[in-house]
C-alpha cells in the first residue's frame, strides 16, 4: 500500500522561499527521489507536533534527532539546502527547524529533556525557546578598580570613570569636613565671646 504524500501549496512554498536565504537549495533536493521516505517521516512527526504541549516538545526533539542523522560524518554539517527543503515540505520556517535540531543537541536523551521540563515546569514550546535553548552565561566577577592588562578597553574605561567619581567624592568630603571644622571654631568663639551687657555685669 502506497503512502499518500502531500505537497505544500504554491503560495505557501513561495512565501517560505522568500523567508530565508537558506531555502535556495530546497528545490534541487526535492527532486531527489531518495528523500521521499525521509520526507514522509518528517511529515508524520510534524503531525505529532500539533498535539499536546509535552508531546509536541518530545516530537520536536525526535524531529531534531532525525535531522541530526543527516549530518555528514566527516564535516558534522548538514547537506546544503536540507534545512530549507524540510521547512518548505512541512510549511514551517528554517529557524523553527534549527531550533528542533538544537533541542536534540542540548539533550542526549528524551528522558533528560522530560526531566528538565518537569524540573523547570516547562509546559510549552515557547518556554523551551525562551528559557531552555538560550545558553546561560556565567556570572562575571566584579571588576576590581585597579590597572590590569587582563581588562578590555571598555573595562578600563569603566574603571577610570569609577576612580574619577571616587576621587571626586573624597574631595567633596574633605571640603565639607574642612568647612565644618571652620564653622565649629567660629561657633565656639561666638560662645566664648562676652556681650557688652555681660562685660558690664562682670564689672
Amino acid at each position: 500500500m502506497k503512502t499518500k504524500t502531500t505537497t505544500p501549496s504554491v503560495s505557501a512554498r513561495a512565501a517560505l522561499m522568500r523567508e530565508e536565504p537558506v531555502l535556495a537549495g530546497a528545490e534541487a533536493i526535492a527532486s531527489d527521489t531518495r528523500r521521499l521516505e525521509r520526507d514522509e517521516l518528517y511529515r508524520r512527526l510534524e503531525v505529532s507536533i500539533t498535539g499536546a504541549d509535552h508531546e509536541s516538545i518530545s516530537a520536536r526533539w525526535e524531529f531534531g534527532r532525525e535531522l541530526a542523522s543527516e549530518k555528514n560524518a566527516k564535516t558534522g554539517k548538514l547537506p546544503d539546502g536540507v534545512v530549507g527543503h524540510i521547512a518548505v515540505m512541512n510549511e514551517t520556517n528554517v529557524r523553527e527547524i534549527q531550533r528542533r535540531l538544537k533541542v536534540f543537541e542540548k539533550f542526549a536523551s528524551i528522558e533528560a529533556l522530560r526531566a528538565r521540563l518537569e524540573h523547570d515546569r516547562i509546559r510549552s514550546w515557547d518556554q523551551v525557546i525562551n528559557e531552555v535553548l538560550p545558553e546561560r552565561k556565567p556570572e562575571r566577577e566584579p571588576v576590581v578598580c585597579t590597572r590590569s592588562d587582563s581588562f578590555t578597553l571598555s573595562e578600563h574605561a569603566r574603571i577610570i570613570e569609577v576612580n574619577r567619581v571616587m576621587r571626586s567624592i573624597r574631595q567633596r568630603e574633605e571640603r565639607y569636613t574642612g568647612f565644618i571644622k571652620t564653622l565649629l571654631i567660629h561657633l565656639r568663639a561666638e560662645v566664648k565671646r562676652k556681650t557688652p551687657q555681660q562685660e558690664r555685669d562682670a564689672a
